[in-house]
């Protein structure tokens, strides 16, 4: 879906999953679950997608190389493509998951040329202390206050039900990032569900 940008750009990067060694993802494959006539749920990144161009946003969703297996210097790589379209002062980044980490990771280890008016970050895993395998897409806690420096206005949304990226981990960013919003739950998971109207409310 396409608008006519004039309140700003989205960028939205999607999660995916990251292994320690080629032998753990393919062990992985072999116990995930396969249904192909499984329905497809909606997701709360195409209901705000909708939502932000309706209000004349320019939405933006790269997808990243090998989600299942990600690397990070391939996903720096391919978010890189990405970067000569952003215009200097009107960018919004959202990450999911490990989208989330990604940004955090490339945000603190890299010069950027545009400026970002508001960091979204949803159930981001940081560190690898409780996020065993997450390797290159692990960010040093030492760098995170970089980010306050490169964005405007900082939210990261957790849960504290989510199964996969502990509750714990938003909480050591935030203790970091004192002008930081921390918006917790008790009952998303990891936000499987259809709409996040929290994080909607931020661009009204």
């Amino acid at each position: 879906m396409k608008s006519n940008g004039s309140n700003g750009q989205v960028v939205y990067i999607h999660g995916g999953d990251c292994f320690a060694s080629l032998a753990d993802f393919y062990a992985a494959l072999n116990e995930w679950s396969y249904d192909p006539y499984a329905e497809v749920p909606t997701k709360w990144k195409d209901w705000l997608n909708a939502e932000l161009v309706d209000r004349g946003y320019d939405w933006l969703a790269p997808s990243m190389p090998n989600k299942h297996n990600a690397d990070c210097t391939a996903w720096k790589i391919w978010f890189e493509k990405l970067t000569p379209y952003l215009k200097s002062d009107s960018v919004n980044l959202i990450g999911y998951s490990l989208g989330g980490s990604f940004l955090v990771k490339y945000l603190t280890t890299t010069d950027i040329s545009f400026k970002i008016k508001q960091l979204h970050l949803v159930a981001p895993a940081v560190t690898e202390a409780d996020c065993p395998g997450l390797g290159e897409f692990a960010s040093n806690s030492t760098d995170w206050p970089k980010l306050a420096k490169v964005a405007k206005e900082i939210h990261i949304y957790h849960s504290t039900d989510d199964e996969i990226v502990p509750f714990s981990q938003s909480e050591q960013l935030a203790e970091a990032l004192p002008t930081a919003t921390l918006h917790s739950f008790t009952d998303r998971g990891h936000f499987f569900q259809s709409e996040l109207p929290e994080l909607l409310k931020v661009f009204s």
